[in-house]
């Protein structure tokens, strides 16, 4: 059982970093989003951090049916700066 809980907790950890990540990087995904770990946000991520210096791709593509009356909302969330240390 305390295992389980150190798991619990590592794997929060791990989140509230990554979360932190995005702010630093200027990117409020968590802001348009429900889920910022969910399908359509980590493909969104993904493509960013396939290239930082590109963002002006086409997120239509990336997400889930039931977002794209947020698009304009993500298009702003995700004009951040990732430096290639964070990449």
């Amino acid at each position: 059982m305390r295992y389980r809980f150190k798991l619990t907790c590592f794997k929060s950890s791990e989140k509230n970093r990554y979360q932190n990540c995005l702010t630093v990087s200027n990117i409020q995904l968590g802001n348009v989003v429900s889920d910022t770990f969910g399908k359509s946000s980590q493909k969104i991520i993904a493509k960013i951090l396939e290239n930082p210096d590109d963002t002006s791709f086409d997120i239509g593509s990336l997400i889930h049916g039931s977002m794209k009356n947020k698009l304009p909302e993500l298009e702003l969330a995700i004009d951040g700066y990732i430096t290639p240390e964070q990449a």
